[in-house]
């Protein structure tokens, strides 16, 4: 790999602007990439050190993805040569999007910078999420099957590596789709081996530093209970991926996302709900369950979510390779952006409207239906600040029983109406530095200023805290 860095043509840097961001100028100039020389046809995104654009062979014609990455200091480039490294241990891996090459050179103009080419196979068809936006009707159950065996073939070949690579960022936007329609995972720019185990003897201070870097790597909606709540001790590896394809499953299945808003309180509950009226995707309602289990040492790995869809395969008649059977998109999508630079997102139609609730989980009566909210097609803004890609669910009943979120006491607390007469929240914390759980001394004054007499505290957790509060 460093061998390769090194070979670089200089004609790829002579349009440099000094800054990050946009340089249309590079657009219709010859570069070379070890020794492949193509031409820049168009800007496909943009975001944090990396910018991303289709180009064409100028021998043959045939066209590719040029990532390019311009890194200031020591740290990024690692994680570019990691990524860059990673991609080509996988190439002979076809559920991931295929590397052709890369090249590197240094900048020296009054500051130290590097540049990085990434020459990658364009997927000409979009990714799941455009194509779930566009496509006039659902993704059928064979197509359901198709996309996560890819999905988990290409984990499985991640987290089979010593030690497991883990890629922090599963999400629809990430598995394009090519020319023949297979499904491919990309942006292996979040990926690290890094694996943690929180315990009691870890400081608040080494927790929310944590959270910080996970949140900084990942996408809200997708991200797993223990990656928010790091009080739980859970450990911290590649299970976090396997709860990240629940939601792409659930999401495959239903057009809607089974954490809407990425809300830290239903995600560390697991408070979702299955559609009540669904018959088509029941075959994989056990495989949703299981793949967002709050705790992920109860997870399935991603062989035995593979597994899963292989029996799910043979008894209904489904194939679990090959490309999907549905008209796609032909504009081209972004490919293997970095941490920092989201696809564009969008909202999906024909949502189911009733809803029950997932085993164990609770949840409310009534129904909702989803709003036709038009998509940003923006690719410029920062990731952990994206909005959501589904428009919000409008209540459309008067049920008794309602499960809602409210600001109490002038306080962003944590607190869930299970009914008009119950409420829920996690174990405050009593000291330094809560990080996303509620003060005990904030809760006890809310309910003080407002309840007074009228309220009784249940403690169903496995610890405790004294009385007089």
């Amino acid at each position: 790999m460093t061998d390769l860095l090194n070979r670089v043509g200089r004609s790829a840097f002579s349009y440099f602007s000094g800054e990050t961001g946009s340089d249309n100028s590079f657009v219709g100039n010859i570069v070379e990439v070890d020794g492949l020389r193509v031409q820049v046809t168009s800007q496909l995104g943009e975001g944090g050190f990396a910018i991303i654009y289709a180009a064409k062979d100028v021998t043959s014609g045939k066209t590719f993805a040029l990532k390019r990455f311009l890194v200031f200091d020591e740290s990024s480039m690692k994680t570019v040569i990691f990524e860059l490294r990673l991609l080509k241990e996988l190439k002979p891996q076809p559920d991931v999007v295929d590397f052709i090459t890369a090249a590197s050179i240094d900048h020296t103009d009054g500051r130290k910078m590097k540049e990085f080419l990434l020459l990658m196979e364009l997927c000409s068809r979009g990714d799941l999420a455009k194509l779930l936006q566009t496509s006039k009707e659902p993704l059928s159950p064979r197509n359901v099957c198709i996309a996560m065996s890819s999905l988990c073939r290409a984990l499985t070949a991640l987290h089979a590596k010593s030690p497991p690579v883990i890629h922090r960022d599963i999400k629809l936007e990430n598995l394009l789709i090519d020319s023949a329609g297979h499904v491919k995972l990309c942006d292996m720019g979040s990926c690290t081996t890094s694996s943690h185990y929180p315990n009691q003897d870890w400081s608040g201070n080494q927790r929310s530093l944590l959270e910080d870097e996970l949140c900084k790597h990942s996408t809200p909606m997708y991200r797993s209970p223990e990656m928010l709540d790091t009080w739980s001790n859970f450990p911290i590896n590649e299970k976090l991926d396997i709860w990240a394809a629940g939601c792409v499953l659930f999401c495959v299945c239903y057009n809607q996302h089974p954490f809407e808003d990425g809300n830290k309180l239903a995600i560390v509950n697991g408070n979702y709900r299955i559609p009540a009226n669904d018959s088509r995707y029941t075959m994989y309602n056990g495989l949703i369950k299981s793949m967002l289990t709050i705790d992920p040492r109860q997870r399935p790995s991603a062989t035995q979510v593979l597994e899963e869809l292989s029996a799910i395969s043979e008894t209904h008649g489904f194939a679990t390779k090959g490309g999907l059977d549905i008209p796609l998109p032909s504009t081209p999508s972004p490919v293997g952006l970095s941490p920092s630079v989201p696809t564009p997102r969008s909202s999906f139609p024909n949502s189911p409207a009733t809803e029950e609730p997932a085993s164990g989980v609770p949840s409310s009566n009534s129904s909702n239906q989803l709003s036709a909210a038009a998509a940003s097609s923006t690719a410029a803004s920062i990731k952990g600040a994206a909005g959501s890609i589904f428009s919000k669910l409008k209540d459309t009943t008067k049920s008794v029983v309602q499960s809602v979120q409210q600001t109490m006491a002038g306080k962003d607390l944590d607190l869930h109406c299970v009914t008009s007469r119950v409420a829920a929240m996690s174990f405050p914390s009593d000291g330094l530095d809560p990080g996303y759980r509620n003060s005990i001394e904030e809760v006890k004054n809310m309910m003080e200023s407002q309840h007074s007499g009228h309220y009784t505290v249940f403690n169903l957790a496995e610890k405790s805290y004294p009385s007089t509060r």
